[in-house]
């Protein structure tokens, strides 16, 4: 979904993807070079001199271009970071069953720091209580 996105409006699929400020960024440079080079070329040609309205479209396409760079760049980012809470989730799960739980606490600590948003750490997180106990379920 952030891809198809990405590539019809540059910078919408980071925003989708948590990176609102450098979505937004991207898709305001996207905007003013291709309304620039738009009205360049079609509404007032005779305003803007040649040269300056290629530079508006070179600006433009590159500028969708690092969009759509930076699209795959945050993706890859964010599935390594998924593959490591993942790895940290499962070994504080293996603590958990040994009974080290403080241990656990810790690499589940570590695991949110990765991903304060893992539904799976912070549920972790809550079961071993704030005690260091198991939570009562």
């Amino acid at each position: 979904m952030a891809l198809l996105a990405n590539l019809l409006l540059p910078g919408l699929g980071l925003i989708l993807l948590r990176r609102e400020w450098l979505g937004l960024s991207i898709s305001l440079l996207f905007a003013a070079a291709g309304n620039f080079s738009i009205a360049g070329a079609w509404i007032a040609p005779d305003s803007f001199p040649r040269w300056l309205v290629w530079i508006g479209w070179i600006l433009a396409i590159a500028v969708w271009l690092l969009a759509q760079w930076m699209l795959v760049r945050h993706r890859k980012a964010l599935a390594a970071r998924r593959s490591q809470v993942r790895a940290l989730v499962g070994k504080a799960a293996a603590l958990i069953q040994n009974g080290e739980l403080a241990a656990a606490q810790s690499i589940l600590e570590e695991a949110l720091l990765f991903d304060a948003e893992d539904s799976e750490a912070a549920e972790l997180r809550t079961r071993l209580g704030v005690h260091g106990r198991p939570a009562m379920t």
